[in-house]
């Protein structure tokens, strides 16, 4: 691809695609965002979105991260597990930079910070 919407291969038009992607995105970065104000209920919907538009680690592990703050364990357990089992080499955690968007303020004033956590081995 060269940046247009159109495949240079089979001249498909890509722009709904890009679409998908730029919409899962924003609702992402909208449910880190959310997180760090406090508004639960808003990061929840916008990492189910982000979900259902691309279901991909990144989406799953902040859509996690909504749940557990919700005090929604079982499901936050059952999407953790689907990273597991679909991305088995994948090392993620709240401090990876996995997102784009290390979402290391989601911690603030609810946990240790990165400085005082254990080095990975």
């Amino acid at each position: 691809l060269t940046g247009e919407a159109v495949c240079r291969r089979c001249n498909t038009n890509l722009q709904s695609l890009y679409d998908v992607e730029r919409a899962a995105m924003q609702n992402r970065c909208r449910a880190i965002q959310s997180l760090v104000k406090g508004d639960v209920e808003m990061a929840l919907e916008c990492a189910r979105l982000s979900v259902m538009l691309h279901r991909i680690p990144e989406s799953l592990a902040i859509l996690c991260l909504a749940e557990l703050r919700a005090g929604q364990f079982k499901p936050a357990l059952n999407h953790w597990m689907e990273i597991k089992k679909k991305w088995p080499d994948l090392r993620v955690h709240p401090f990876s930079p996995v997102t784009q968007h290390p979402p290391l303020s989601l911690m603030a004033n609810h946990g240790p910070g990165p400085d005082r956590l254990p080095a990975d081995g």
